[in-house]
């Protein structure tokens, strides 16, 4: 437990981080920091406007019948938050000299993001026109889980790449126009 000094030091630690996250967000590099955060609700968007396949099994050439849209989406949205907050955690690693390597880092997740993407979207066809029918796998039984996962995965990889790629981005731009503690 806390004395009273140290919880107070710890209180004012805690209000110090928060208040450079919003300072981050919104105030030094507004569009970057924003675009960050906004790509946390990527998946929430996708969900609602369809861009890539995420559909229930039977419906729309769907294939996703034990692990629903809805589920999927907020396991993608939890993963993309935590890809966020580790970055920002990490963030004075990349004061100074380790701006050079938040860009290689940034590059790296641009990359497997894309992969990724190109990935599912193939994986996603494949399954829609022969996994099932021709492995005879049935509707609502636990095999469909070997299809449905590595869905899961590559879709959840790809939003959280590309989450921190922007916050990777963002960082490098924050740091330009604020001065390093270390």
């Amino acid at each position: 437990m806390y004395g009273g000094g140290d919880y107070v030091e710890h209180s004012q630690k805690k209000a110090r981080v928060f208040r450079e996250f919003l300072d981050f967000i919104t105030v030094r590099t507004a569009f970057g920091g924003l675009l960050a955060v906004w790509t946390v609700f990527l998946p929430l968007l996708n969900n609602s406007f369809q861009v890539l396949p995420l559909k229930e099994y039977g419906v729309d050439n769907g294939v996703f019948d034990i692990l629903t849209p809805t589920w999927i989406t907020v396991i993608t949205t939890t993963i993309t938050l935590v890809a966020l907050l580790s970055i920002f955690a990490m963030r004075a690693s990349f004061c100074g000299f380790g701006k050079r390597d938040a860009r290689r880092k940034a590059l790296i997740s641009i990359s497997i993001s894309i992969a990724m993407l190109a990935l599912y979207t193939v994986a996603h066809q494949i399954y829609q026109e022969y996994a099932y029918f021709s492995l005879g796998v049935v509707h609502h039984s636990l095999q469909q889980l070997y299809f449905e996962l590595p869905l899961l995965i590559l879709y959840a990889t790809f939003f959280s790449h590309l989450t921190q790629t922007s916050m990777l981005l963002a960082i490098i731009r924050f740091y330009k126009k604020v001065k390093c503690d270390a």
